[in-house]
Formats: C-alpha cells, sequence, structure tokens
C-alpha cells in the first residue's frame, strides 16, 4: 500500500482501528488504497472486534418508543442513541421507510434484535428489515414462504435474528405458532442474508412462544424465546435456535416458576441466560418485587441460581429490561398520580427509566423519553457500530469501486 504520508502498513491499520465509522466513511475517499483497506472483510472484522472490545465498560444503547412515533403525520421510525454512565442521548438514527398512521398502529415497529451494528427490525403487515444506521444501509427483505391465512386464528409470529461465524451468514428465523390446536401446531423457516432466500426448515416440536426480548440472543449465535408446549402446563420453558446448525432445542426453567407463564421475561446477564420474576399483582407497595435466576451452565436445569431478590420504593415496578456487566440493569417504574375530587378521578400514570444496582438497589432516573401510555412501547438494544455492509453480505467482489 503506497500513500503520501510513508507510514508503514500495519501502522495505518491501527490507527484506523481506533476511528469511528463515520470518520473512517470520509477517510475512504483520501486515496484508493485506503477505500480498498477501509472496504475489506479483513478490517471490518478487527473493526468490529476492536469497538466491542472498547465498549465492554461503556455501553452504547438504542431506544426505540413506537408510541412517540405515530404523532407525526407520516410515521418515521426514530431511534435515540444514549451512551456514557448516564446514558445521556449522543444521536438520533432514522430509519428511511414511513407509514401513514391512518394504517392500525398496533405492532407497527419491533425490534427482534441487534448484532454486529445490524439492527434487524419487523415492521407492519409482516415486512422485516435489516438495518445498519452507522453507514446508512438498510433491506427490506423478501416475504416469507411460510404464510397465515387472513381467516386464521390465535396465530403467534415470532422471530429471531443471529450470525452464523462458521459461514459468516446473518439469518432471520421465522416461527408460526397456530395455538387454536392443542399442543400447537408449529412452522419454521430461516432466512439468509447471504442468498437473499427463505428456507423452510423442520419444526420437530409444539410450541407457543410467549415472549421474546431484542436482548436476548445468547452470544449472537443462539436465540431464545419463552414459551410451553401446551395449554395445560403450567411451567413454560425456553426454545432455542442456533443459527449455526439451525437446529431448535428446549432449556428447562426451575421447577419454582411453575404457575407464573404471565410474569417472567428472559434477558442476559454476564454473558449468561436470565430468567425474571416479577411480582406485580399485588396493590401493596412492599409486595412490589423480583427475582433473578441465572442459568450458569449452558442447558443444565439444575444450575439455574436465584441470583438477587429486588425490591424498589415505588408505587408500581413495571419491567426490568437490559442488563450489563456492572450488576446494573435498565427499569421501567410507574409512578401514580390521581387527582380526585368528589365528580371525577383522574389517575396521570407517568413511565420513567432508570438504572437500578442489584447489590445496592440505588435508582438512578435516566434522560430517556417515554410516552405515557404503554411502556411495553420502549424497546432497549446494545448497539456496537459497525461497517458491516447488508447489500454486499455474500461476495467481497461486489462492493463498488472506490472513488477519489
Amino acid at each position: 500500500m503506497a500513500t503520501s504520508c510513508d507510514m508503514p502498513d500495519d501502522v495505518i491499520f491501527n490507527i484506523l482501528l481506533w476511528l469511528p465509522v463515520v470518520s473512517l466513511l470520509r477517510f475512504k475517499s483520501v486515496c484508493k488504497s485506503w477505500c480498498s483497506l477501509i472496504g475489506s472483510s479483513g478490517f471490518i472484522t478487527q473493526h468490529l472486534h476492536h469497538r466491542s472490545l472498547a465498549s465492554k465498560d461503556n455501553d452504547t444503547i438504542i431506544a426505540f418508543d413506537s408510541e412517540q412515533s405515530k404523532n407525526d403525520p407520516c410515521t418515521s421510525f426514530s431511534f435515540s442513541l444514549h451512551s456514557g454512565d448516564k446514558f445521556e442521548m449522543c444521536g438520533i438514527f432514522d430509519l428511511p421507510v414511513s407509514y401513514d398512521t391512518e394504517r392500525s398502529f398496533e405492532g407497527l415497529a419491533k425490534i427482534i434484535a441487534s448484532c454486529n451494528g445490524i439492527i434487524c427490525l419487523y415492521l407492519h403487515e409482516g415486512n422485516i428489515i435489516l438495518w445498519n444506521p452507522a453507514i446508512k444501509q438498510h433491506k427490506v427483505l423478501p416475504q416469507s414462504t411460510v404464510t397465515v391465512p387472513e381467516n386464521e386464528q390465535d396465530v403467534r409470529i415470532s422471530h429471531g435474528f443471529g450470525f452464523d461465524a462458521e459461514r459468516n451468514h446473518y439469518k432471520v428465523v421465522r416461527v408460526v405458532s397456530q395455538d387454536a390446536f392443542d399442543p400447537p401446531k408449529c412452522r419454521a423457516e430461516v432466512y439468509n442474508l447471504s442468498n437473499d432466500t427463505w428456507r423452510s426448515i423442520d419444526a420437530p416440536f409444539s410450541y407457543s412462544i410467549l415472549y421474546f426480548d431484542p436482548n436476548v440472543p445468547y452470544q449472537n449465535r443462539i436465540y431464545c424465546w419463552l414459551g410451553w408446549v401446551s395449554k395445560d402446563i403450567d411451567l413454560p420453558s425456553i426454545l432455542t435456535f442456533d443459527f449455526t446448525s439451525e437446529v431448535f432445542g428446549t432449556l428447562s426453567l426451575p421447577d419454582e416458576l411453575s404457575g407464573h407463564r404471565c410474569c417472567l421475561d428472559l434477558s442476559i446477564l454476564r454473558g449468561n441466560i436470565a430468567c425474571i420474576h416479577w411480582n406485580g399483582r399485588s396493590s401493596e407497595l412492599h409486595d412490589w418485587h423480583f427475582k433473578i435466576w441465572v442459568l450458569t451452565e449452558y442447558g443444565v436445569k439444575e444450575s439455574w441460581t436465584m441470583l438477587y431478590t429486588i425490591r424498589l420504593l415505588y408505587h408500581s415496578l413495571v419491567l426490568p429490561r437490559k442488563f450489563f456487566t456492572s450488576g446494573k440493569f435498565f427499569v421501567v417504574l410507574e409512578d401514580k398520580k390521581c387527582l380526585c375530587d368528589p365528580l371525577e378521578c383522574v389517575c396521570n400514570n407517568q413511565y420513567k427509566m432508570a438504572l437500578c444496582d442489584c447489590l445496592t438497589y440505588e435508582v438512578s432516573f435516566l434522560p430517556i423519553q417515554m410516552s405515557k401510555s404503554v411502556p411495553d412501547n420502549l424497546k432497549i438494544v446494545v448497539y456496537n457500530e459497525s461497517l458491516v455492509s447488508i447489500k454486499n453480505a455474500n461476495s467481497e467482489a461486489n462492493r463498488p469501486a472506490c472513488e477519489v
């Protein structure tokens, strides 16, 4: 590589690794050799690895509140970027896709997962989008091969997004569960970004997906859902999908969680799968709490350990969210304020985002805006920016020629 600065190639390589994506995109125009280097698969992989290591102690998150978006005449999906100790907002991403709000807004946009700088979104009417906001690339996936009749009742459609490291492929899995049957009937398919096609796969299970969270992918390779095999079974279990082998599996939950299918969430805590059992049924303040169970050895039911019991002194504990290696986690808190007079009682529920310490229970409120209606509209995922291309996922030769 010949450049005017006469620095060794390895020095240039290592300097560029430290730069953010926005700077690297500008530096591609410095010379053809820099353009070729920054666009090479080796550099993209090393840059992603370097950014991931650098962000371990300083997470960057993307927050998306679908409720706030529908105030616009033509709904544009805006995602706020937060970083630092107090997660101050440091940027806003706008997805270059919009919808007329005259359509049904229910389920308009959901974050499926974030992986290596690519965000997978499920949009209204079944559209799925892969989006890398750092390099301003997005792709609407082709229609799936497993269709659902319009008159079909009790159907759940669930998705997962992850990375097959052995083949360097990004994949989306789609599961269709027909809950009208007991046990439910399931069909499944996988989308591969490398060939832009869906393919039906074996679904040798009867499962109804109860819950998914965009932070549940286990080491990017395995995606997890919470579900149950039959309506008569009180204890849910975890359905898993391995993006490398394209095989489904199940993980058992601890017996202590039997009968609590509607009070469970999944998350990842210090690299391990965690199950959150939260109690929000009682109106008594001291009963608002949740317990955090951690699967310390993957696939071994006996390794479930009840790690924390968290009690927060607020009117209502709504939902715990993303955990961090520091032992802190996001939580949505509800503060009920009722204004009553003899003729009318009006309750003004204020939802706030906070960061809580598992050991000290200390709560720090965060400057993340939330809608006032449904707190579940707010989704948060850890995000690491990258140069990973969605358009050129299959072949490095398809990359556009460098222009200087």
